[in-house]
């Protein structure tokens, strides 16, 4: 069974359904009427549609989604801001400001947009929107850490914040701050809605009196390359597969999980990367072909190709050990002498690497991230040129994305160690590869073997397979390592290995290729290694 878009849209959909909070209404305090008063919000974001461009065509609806939170933020690159309505009575201005926990002075609020800055006052046909670009991370004025935004209020005039005596009042995302937060139900002034389409864009919907018609269009905002403050943060997804590991951001007010790598095609490369909870699973393969542990290699029964030993080959076209032919294993697990194992229980991976399906291998060498996104541990993160390092005096951002220690930001270390500390550390200490194999210069390296002539099976996730692997006869051995990347035995004196089959005994153009791709990723590796 192949790939589909149906499919796709459906692990989405539970991505997003498994995290999102009920939709609620909002009201001015004391009412029963829910805000925005009018369609004018919904409207000037529902303009931007563009049939031939889905990332325009937005299905937000502010009396459902409106929420007052999140009150602050972070910025991450460029900040792009949309005009989509701004038909105030009043010339306002707009701008952000640091967080502190107090209210700002007024020469501690930095406009974008200035009171007589167009469009002003005109029409609803939702014309001349206008988009600018605000770098706050660059922005000397910038403390770091979280901002907010405000908007400053004159009546009947032009507010400029650098002319105390033209602001009559600021309203700010954070309630606490507004003039009339001591009330016992202060009123809301902002109104914030996250995309449908899109993570890291709101919108904005201000109301700029305080006590006034709640139609909440007197400035509609736009603002993309922002995250709320709270989101960001490693988390579990609850999901299968690649959208396993997530990250919280906002969604409709509240603190949500979403996967960081989500739902794709599937690929043959010991992923579940349509997170159905199968890894490798449809016909992703060339004819007579299957996926055997993120590699196609030949099925069995085709040709000439037949099991090797005491092997069978299964009506999947997979060789399995006799003592298999019929054992179910769950999910992540080979059978093994006619038991469910996990192939990676005993591996100890080299620096950067990760075990999959008994293997060791760079998470990062096979995927392609965006703009402004860099590989980490097998997912695409935003680059710490956007987001920062969590500790600005202990780490700096690499020319890569990436965030490294300060004190190793001008240290080269030779090939096959990294730097860490201030010191350049072996990029094997305390790997423990899969048997057969040992590491060198970071990669775990040689043929896994099986025991004795002929190598013996297992499957993985059900259609994995593997051959099992020892350098004993499999009577009473004990799980062991020398912390220098040499091999390691399993709990029976054998470990699961390569692939059950007899292609890398025989001299074939598959098994060349296969050799040739790994020796072009580790290249790529140590090169890209060589620049941090």
């Amino acid at each position: 069974m192949g790939f589909s878009s149906a499919r796709l849209a459906g692990g989405l959909a539970l991505a997003l359904s498994s995290a999102a909070p009920p939709a609620r209404a909002l009201t001015q305090p004391g009412g029963t009427v829910q805000i925005p008063t009018d369609d004018e919000v919904q409207n000037a974001i529902a303009s931007r549609c563009d049939p031939a461009d889905p990332l325009r065509c937005e299905t937000v609806e502010p009396r459902l989604t409106g929420a007052v939170t999140p009150e602050t933020f972070r910025p991450e690159c460029s900040l792009t801001f949309t005009v989509l309505v701004r038909m105030s009575d009043y010339d306002n201005s707009f701008g952000w400001y640091n967080v502190t926990g107090s209210v700002p002075s007024l020469d501690q609020l930095y406009e974008f947009i200035h009171c007589d800055d167009p469009p002003l006052n005109w029409d609803q046909n939702y014309t001349n929107l206008t988009s600018r670009v605000l770098d706050i991370r660059s922005d000397p004025r910038y403390a770091g850490g979280e901002n907010g935004f405000f908007q400053a209020v004159k009546m009947n005039g032009c507010a400029d914040v650098t002319d105390p005596s033209s602001v009559d009042f600021v309203v700010y995302s954070e309630r606490a701050l507004n003039p009339d937060s001591s009330e016992t139900n202060p009123y809301i002034h902002l109104m914030i809605m996250d995309s449908s389409i899109q993570d890291n864009v709101f919108y904005f919907a201000w109301e700029d009196q305080l006590r006034g018609d709640d139609d909440f269009s007197d400035l509609v905002l736009r603002v993309e390359g922002i995250s709320c403050a709270a989101g960001g943060d490693a988390c579990e997804t609850g999901l299968d597969g690649v959208c396993a590991r997530g990250a919280t951001r906002c969604q409709a007010g509240e603190i949500v999980c979403g996967p960081l790598q989500p739902a794709s095609e599937e690929r043959c490369n010991a992923l579940d990367d349509d997170c159905d909870g199968t890894v490798d699973n449809g016909d992703l393969c060339a004819e007579n072909e299957i996926c055997d542990r993120g590699v196609c290699i030949r099925a069995c029964g085709v040709g000439e190709f037949t099991c090797p030993g005491d092997q069978v080959c299964r009506d999947d076209g997979y060789c399995v050990d006799t003592d298999c032919a019929n054992v179910a294993c769950p999910p992540g697990e080979i059978c093994f002498d006619g038991e469910c194992v996990d192939p990676c229980s005993e591996v100890v991976c080299p620096f950067e690497q990760e075990c999959r399906a008994g293997r060791c291998v760079d998470p990062c060498t096979t995927l392609t991230c965006g703009d402004g996104q860099v590989c980490k541990g097998g997912v695409c993160v935003t680059s710490c040129a956007c987001s920062g390092c969590p500790d600005p005096e202990a780490f700096v951002c690499s020319d890569l994305g990436s965030c490294v220690e300060t004190v190793c930001q001008i240290m080269a270390c030779p090939e096959g160690t990294h730097c860490a500390a201030g010191a350049c550390i072996d990029d094997c200490e305390g790997a423990v590869c899969p048997s057969g194999q040992s590491c060198v210069l970071g990669n775990c390296e040689g043929e896994i073997v099986g025991p004795g002539d002929e190598p013996g099976g297992g499957t993985l996730d059900g259609g994995l397979v593997f051959e099992p692997d020892a350098s004993t006869s499999g009577s009473g051995g004990s799980a062991s390592g020398d912390g220098a990347g040499n091999s390691v035995e399993s709990r029976k004196g054998k470990a699961p290995g390569c692939a059950c089959r007899a292609l890398p005994r025989r001299s074939s153009a598959l098994g060349l290729l296969g050799l040739l791709g790994l020796a072009v990723a580790a290249v790529y590796r140590r090169t890209t290694r060589s620049l941090r």
